[in-house]
């Protein structure tokens, strides 16, 4: 994988759940990085698709989809 800090070793995988502040997905593709960086861990497409999201004056609130 190439990134903004070269080319890194990374792994596709598919975690069982993934849950933010109680919103829960199952089964969600992920991309694990080999090394110490991004420090932070960034929520993709492959979960936020899964749930309800609505911003309001920029603000994004995320919610169990129905």
């Amino acid at each position: 994988m190439v990134t903004a800090q070269g080319e890194v070793d990374a792994k596709n995988i598919t975690l069982t759940e993934v849950s933010v502040g109680g919103v829960k997905a199952p089964n969600v593709a992920a991309t694990v990085i080999e090394g110490n960086y991004p420090m932070e861990i960034l929520l993709g497409m492959s979960f936020l698709s899964e749930v309800s999201m609505k911003n309001e004056g920029g603000v994004l609130t995320l919610s169990q989809r129905r």
